[in-house]
């Protein structure tokens, strides 16, 4: 597996992309370190609150899918430059600051987490 650097890893995140929707919470990535697939979500923390992955949207490409069902036997494949929205269903938080902790399975990196800080304004 490839060790991806966690500055790299950020960069993967769309810095101020954390807003409260009328569906939850939800945030951008774009992939800009080149083609991937994306085989899970393996955990997702805001602030203190853990999401269930049960909880979490994913659309790409104008394709809303259910994060359980991006796995190894069906990837997501995200090509450099794509756009991914994670929606938290149902989430409420208030406005302020908050520690976004995404672990994520992909075919070439394994597990990795984007560790980043954000706010919902």
């Amino acid at each position: 597996m490839t060790v991806v650097p966690q500055f790299l890893l950020k960069r993967l995140y769309m810095a101020g992309s954390l807003r409260q929707l009328d569906e939850g919470i939800a945030f951008n990535l774009k992939n800009v370190l080149g083609p991937g697939m994306l085989t899970g979500l393996a955990s997702l923390k805001l602030g203190d609150v853990e999401c269930p992955v049960e909880q979490v949207l994913i659309i790409h490409e104008g394709k809303t899918q259910p994060a359980t069902e991006v796995t190894a036997s069906s990837p997501l494949h995200v090509l450099m430059n794509q756009e991914v929205t994670c929606l938290v269903s149902g989430l409420k938080l208030p406005v302020g600051e908050y520690k976004v902790e995404i672990e994520v399975k992909s075919r070439e990196a394994g597990n990795v987490t984007l560790l980043i800080d954000d706010i919902i304004a």
